[in-house]
């Protein structure tokens, strides 16, 4: 594994990250939508390192100057790159260091992470009949239709709950 050599840049007097490791993904000129999104998610440590990395050299920041950014330490960064540690376990304080940084909702740099899955947005699948006793039991325990619930729907079959509902 190469180390990590800081140099001076002499036109902006910033630090610039010079390795193999680095610049392997960090953005590509005349990269597409679709080339950034493979090279973010092939990324070591996830997606959400990749994007921190891209933004980091936008702004001429090594790893440290990026961690400092964060509030967090160099050897964090490291381990999340190195998959030491997972970034879908990373604290609300990052997911909101990381959001700042990036310029963008916190919710973002958790997908990213993994820590939260777009299947966390659907509904979980439930059965059809199942899904008929919970409308039933939400209708039955509404007060404005009390007076037209004295019979248990539960004991009803599946075609003539369907048609209550």
């Amino acid at each position: 594994m190469t180390k990590l050599q800081v140099v001076k840049s002499a036109a902006k007097g910033k630090r610039a990250v010079k390795t193999e490791e680095f610049t392997a993904f960090c953005a590509v000129e005349n990269e597409n939508a679709e080339e950034r999104v493979q090279r973010l998610y092939n990324c070591p440590g996830g997606p959400l390192l990749g994007w921190l990395f891209d933004e980091a050299r936008k702004r001429g920041h090594d790893f440290k100057d990026m961690a400092a950014e964060l509030g967090v330490t160099y050897g964090y960064i490291n381990q999340l790159r190195t998959g030491v540690r997972s970034p879908s376990h990373i604290s609300q304080e990052m997911a909101e260091a990381t959001a700042k940084y990036l310029g963008c909702p916190p919710i973002v740099t958790k997908i990213l992470a993994g820590r939260v899955k777009m299947s966390d947005f659907i509904a979980p699948r439930e059965s059809e009949e199942d899904t008929l006793d919970r409308i039933l039991r939400q209708i039955q325990e509404d007060p404005r239709f009390d007076s037209f619930c004295h019979v248990t729907f539960f004991n009803f079959r599946s075609r003539q709950k369907k048609s209550l509902c």
